[in-house]
């Protein structure tokens, strides 16, 4: 026959893995059932955007293969002043429920960047709909950067891995699949600073606009397949 000890020691075990086993089976049961791609891509971003002309690039395959986006999309835009504002986007489908991991705070201070500035900003899209954005600067070795950036999963905005928590998972809990991840950030340097973080708000601005046309929306206005 068990004693007191054994049995509360049973008890506490049998808590435990029913704690755990229904933690992750809550988990499994918000995990998206697929994720499908939009029907549009940033490809199709004009190579003119206001004053800036744009031209694709590549990034490093090494770097591209880190990132685990399925589609990339990178692109340098100049203007008539001189200035290069270096766009990088991606649309991600796979461990989205893993959150973002490759964040540009971590990525810049990974490379010796060091962070000065990280505020919260928002895009004027239309009359009616603003977007939130973070404006970062960096500098290194004398030389001095801002940085745009924005990641989207569906009708959220993500900054950090911890945004993607159990608020938004339960939001699209139900749906037959998610929408990609969606990331786009902007990179200026800035001799003159505050010159700088106007020029990049006002292009991000042009890019948001452009993300945000009708045609990119679901009729609930997220950037969902549109034809799904």
């Amino acid at each position: 026959m068990l004693g007191g000890t054994a049995i509360r020691i049973y008890l506490v075990s049998a808590l435990v893995l029913l704690t755990f086993g229904g933690s992750w089976l809550f988990e499994k049961m918000l995990e998206p059932p697929a994720v499908v791609l939009p029907s549009w891509s940033f490809n199709e971003l004009p190579r003119q955007l206001g004053d800036w002309y744009g031209e694709d690039t590549k990034l490093d395959p090494k770097i591209t293969a880190t990132l685990g986006a399925e589609v990339v999309v990178d692109r340098i835009y100049r203007d008539d002043l001189g200035r290069v504002i270096s766009l990088h986007t991606a649309f991600f489908t796979e461990r989205i429920i893993d959150g973002i991991y490759h964040t540009p705070v971590a990525c810049y201070h990974a490379n010796g960047w060091e962070l000065v500035e990280n505020v919260p900003e928002r895009l004027k899209v239309s009359d009616t709909l603003t977007i939130p954005v973070r404006l970062l600067t960096w500098k290194r070795e004398g030389e001095r950067i801002v940085v745009v950036y924005w990641y989207q999963l569906g009708e959220h905005f993500l900054f950090n891995r911890w945004d993607l928590g159990m608020k938004v998972r339960w939001s699209l809990f139900g749906r037959s699949h998610w929408p990609p991840l969606i990331k786009v950030m902007l990179q200026l340097p800035a001799t003159e600073l505050v010159e700088a973080k106007v020029a990049i708000l006002k292009f991000a601005e042009l890019v948001a606009k452009w993300q945000y046309q009708p045609q990119h929306l679901t009729e609930e206005g997220y950037l969902f397949n549109k034809h799904s």
